[in-house]
């Protein structure tokens, strides 16, 4: 992964920093426009934050956010017709959405057959949605492989 923040490295440190700071580069520079690569670093660590940091959630009276009812394909039954249309991985309101899924396979200990029955989806239908963002593959497999190997354990 490219840049993640812009400017000078910070002085600042918080355990969110320090779970990220190995794996981002603290500037983006594909742009002369300090304003578009601050941007695009901006974006990225939006990105990275929801791929890396976990939520807890309650599945006992679990309502899923609009921010993850928004990347829902619109076959799902709990996806009402005032969400909008479907948001896909192009669109930076994906990356909320995404964190929101992962937050909720995190909860299921990786099933991706259980989160599908909760959001109202195929099995299929969300392995869909899952392949439909590469980072969102990565993060998925790595969430299921992470929560195998600590009940093997």
């Amino acid at each position: 992964m490219s840049a993640i923040l812009c400017g000078r490295t910070s002085s600042f440190s918080t355990p969110l920093h320090d779970s990220l700071s190995h794996c981002a580069s603290p500037q983006a520079v594909e742009d002369r426009s300090q304003h578009k690569n601050r941007s695009s670093a901006l974006s990225r660590l939006r990105t990275l934050i929801a791929l890396k940091v976990r939520r807890p959630i309650n599945l006992d009276n679990y309502t899923p956010p609009v921010e993850l009812l928004q990347i829902l394909p619109l076959k799902s039954t709990i996806r009402s017709k005032d969400v909008g249309s479907q948001i896909g991985p192009n669109n930076p309101k994906f990356s909320p959405g995404m964190q929101a899924l992962l937050d909720l396979l995190f909860a299921v200990e990786g099933s991706v057959s259980e989160a599908a029955k909760i959001l109202g989806l195929s099995t299929g239908a969300l392995s869909r949605l899952i392949l439909s963002d590469d980072s969102l593959r990565a993060a998925a497999n790595e969430l299921r492989a992470s929560k195998s190997s600590s009940s093997n354990n």
